[in-house]
């Protein structure tokens, strides 16, 4: 090889070197007095395990405390803390996951603070997640507290707002018509729901605007169904039923037949 390409060769390779992405760490330089010696630290960040929520726990009630609701976008969900003390952000406590379809009343807004009473259970993949969420006593009265003084924020705020000069009329009126803007009607169906293993049959409404996790937390509470019973939808073909999904959910109709039965051996496998 000529020196002429070997010193092209090196080039190449040292321009390359320059994109090669740099570790995010944290570094510091000591320097001695002499100006000479210098040593260099690399301070890495410690990363905190959640830590899982003990077998012994999985389908028993038990309570804790809404330690973070994360929204991104039109993803909403969050961790539990298992303790109802003020140490509910101790990393090394046990954590569990919830979304808003695990709440017995879809309308309660979870925050930050919540005490909360809920069964642990997991999800399809054997994932801990909370189910059958509901405030304790404590949590209702802290929701009050937090209500109030969001309420009066906001009106704070909207106050302030009405007494500022009108300008930026364009931004205004978008504004405007967002808020105008009408939620999604969603249908309405009355289900008859049943469970394997029982001849009761129940009649529930149910919103089509709500998730699968909800109709079987309704129907499992009216049924006293076992947690790990899954939804299935019943029809003359299918008197077994077929397992229900987001596309089948929303085409309920009126005095169709939910079913909580255990998953099949072989799609439990």
């Amino acid at each position: 090889m000529s020196d002429e390409v070997a010193e092209k060769k090196s080039s190449v390779n040292k321009k390359g070197s320059y994109r090669k992405r740099r570790p995010q760490n944290r570094r510091t330089t000591e320097q001695h007095a002499d100006g000479e010696n210098k040593t260099e630290i690399v301070v890495k960040r410690e990363k905190v395990e959640m830590v899982p929520v003990p077998e012994e726990l999985i389908g028993k009630p038990t309570e804790g405390t809404v330690v973070s609701v994360i929204r991104k976008g039109k993803y909403n969900f969050g961790f539990i803390s298992l303790t109802t003390g003020n140490d509910f952000d101790d990393k090394t406590l046990p954590r569990i996951y919830f979304n808003p379809s695990c709440l017995v009343d879809s309308t309660v807004y979870l925050r930050r603070g919540y005490t909360v009473k809920f069964i642990c259970g997991n999800d399809d993949e054997g994932r801990s997640v909370a189910k059958e969420i509901e405030l304790t006593e404590e949590g209702k009265k802290v929701q009050v507290e937090r209500e109030a003084i969001i309420a009066q924020k906001r009106s704070e705020k909207q106050l302030q707002q009405d007494q500022q000069p009108e300008k930026d009329t364009a931004a205004t009126t978008s504004n405007k018509r967002r808020d105008t803007r009408k939620a999604k009607d969603y249908k309405t169906v009355s289900l008859k729901i049943q469970k394997e293993g029982s001849d009761i049959e129940k009649t529930i409404e149910f919103s089509l605007g709500q998730s699968i996790g909800k109709l079987k937390a309704i129907a499992m509470k009216e049924l006293e169904a076992p947690i790990e019973y899954s939804v299935y939808q019943v029809t003359p073909d299918q008197p077994q039923g077929t397992f229900l999904t987001k596309s089948t959910l929303n085409q309920l109709k009126d005095n169709d037949v939910i079913r909580l039965a255990p998953k099949p051996e072989s799609e439990a496998q």
